[in-house]
């Protein structure tokens, strides 16, 4: 899927779950401050554990990993 497209559909507030797919670190970093500003969700499961802080720190209640 188009980053753009990611970041466009994160803009709705909805629930996102890239817990099946590899995206790019700062794709997800951008992504998830996106989710904030909407009040939406982000799950992941996998991929970069090098950013699992740095996302924790900006979602807070708006993300969920799966180890």
């Amino acid at each position: 899927m188009h980053p753009s497209l990611l970041t466009d559909i994160a803009k709705t507030g909805i629930h996102i779950d890239l817990s099946e797919n590899s995206v790019h670190p700062n794709i997800l970093l951008e992504l998830m401050r996106q989710v904030v500003a909407s009040n939406g969700h982000l799950t992941i499961k996998g991929g970069h554990p090098s950013i699992f802080q740095d996302l924790a720190r900006i979602g807070g209640k708006h993300l969920t990993i799966k180890f």
